[in-house]
């Protein structure tokens, strides 16, 4: 999952934005809760101009570590 997450973010730095979300949601898929893989689809969600469907994944990850919001 770790390395999905990392090659979603490099995709999404590319501007491969598309490419980058379906990763993410494959490490979501595997790993339900994957911090990273959470912020990194808020963040790809936000350029795409999905800001409802970021704040979500944002959302889900505050829930997932609340004690470190």
């Amino acid at each position: 999952t770790d390395i999905r997450a990392a090659l979603a973010h490099a995709l999404g730095a590319a501007g491969r934005a598309e490419e980058a979300l379906a990763q993410y949601d494959a490490a979501l898929a595997a790993t339900p809760g994957h911090a990273a893989a959470l912020n990194g689809r808020g963040v790809v969600l936000d350029r795409m101009g999905r800001h409802a469907e970021a704040q979500q994944s944002y959302r889900a990850l505050l829930e997932r570590d609340a004690g470190n919001a």
